[in-house]
């Protein structure tokens, strides 16, 4: 109660931080003709994100956790109730898929092959019309073992259509509340005072940014994380495309240390709690017993003791590097 009166001073004579929100309210409704301006002014004054932040407001309020807690503890029910269960499906769908391709494909392959060299020589094809041909009754095949197995690889891309707008809306949610968004009313003026002082250790306000970058530092780092153990764990060599993937999100890791630099403490902390979960369980479902526990498919990329090989292709791209 003291903390709260402490700094309950600070919002009315802060007149320059409620004249720069009014601004930049009015500022992005009158821009709002551009299209980014639109797509953000819609996020911003969502009904989703506005339900979001009411649900915060309540699992904050029944629960009597302070806010920082409250953050990760949101978090967390969301990644365990939403994203692990998907995450598992995706292993399910990319196991199938990886046993289609490796496994039965191959076979399929060479009678292909041998079937299109025979129609060749009896039809007097050409090299490209027989090319043609088996790309095409190779793609019938392969839709074939598809709708066999039930595996249609836009199903393990499941994950990110259900998370991407929890992630949006969520962070959403959050920076309006720190920024007392849309409306400044009473109830947003309570609000922002409780993460003004429910923060942690050396973020004890919320609505201002980490000025430490402890928060951007570990975000980027296990973000890095992530992105190199799902490249060391590729069973054949990387295509072009995937090598410039793998690139683009490295890079782009390190372009979010200034980016989460300047945002909300509360948002950086959503984004940090978000990724270090996503870590562990990218970590979790390396294991075998939990793999065969949610029936994911042994493939011939499944390793015996995949923890201790991955200790040690780490240790091996470490000396790559020095």
């Amino acid at each position: 109660m003291f903390r709260v009166l402490s700094v309950c001073n600070k919002l009315p004579n802060s007149s320059n931080f409620l004249t720069r929100g009014r601004i930049s309210t009015s500022f992005g409704r009158e821009s709002s003709t551009g299209t980014g301006n639109s797509v953000y002014n819609f996020i911003v004054e969502s009904a989703p994100t506005e339900s979001v932040k009411q649900l915060l407001i309540s699992i904050h309020d029944y629960s009597g956790l302070p806010w920082w807690a409250t953050i990760i503890c949101t978090t967390a029910a969301f990644r365990t109730a939403i994203t692990f269960p998907l995450a598992i499906y995706q292993h399910y769908i990319i196991a199938k898929i990886e046993n289609l391709k490796m496994l039965e494909m191959p076979e399929i392959s060479e009678k292909v092959k041998r079937s299109v060299a025979m129609k060749a020589r009896e039809y007097k094809w050409t090299d490209k019309k027989a090319t043609l041909m088996y790309k095409m009754m190779m793609k019938k095949e392969w839709d074939t073992l598809v709708v066999r197995d039930n595996c249609h690889p836009f199903k393990a891309s499941l994950t990110i259509w259900f998370q991407l707008p929890v992630w949006v809306f969520l962070s959403a949610a959050l920076r309006n509340a720190s920024y007392m968004l849309p409306i400044k009313d009473a109830a947003a003026q309570v609000l922002y005072l409780q993460l003004a002082v429910g923060g942690f250790l050396w973020i004890p306000n919320l609505a201002q940014p980490d000025e430490y970058l402890i928060l951007p530092i570990i975000l980027a780092l296990s973000n890095l994380s992530i992105i190199e153990i799902q490249a060391l764990r590729r069973l054949q060599d990387p295509t072009r495309f995937q090598r410039y993937a793998t690139n683009f999100f490295r890079i782009f890791t390190l372009l979010i240390i200034p980016i989460s630099a300047t945002v909300p403490s509360a948002v950086s902390l959503y984004w940090t709690t978000s990724s270090v979960m996503g870590l562990a369980q990218n970590l979790l479902l390396m294991s075998n017993r939990l793999r065969k526990f949610c029936r994911i498919p042994d493939t011939p990329s499944t390793l015996d003791h995949p923890y201790q090989q991955l200790a040690f292709d780490v240790k091996q791209k470490i000396k790559t590097l020095l």
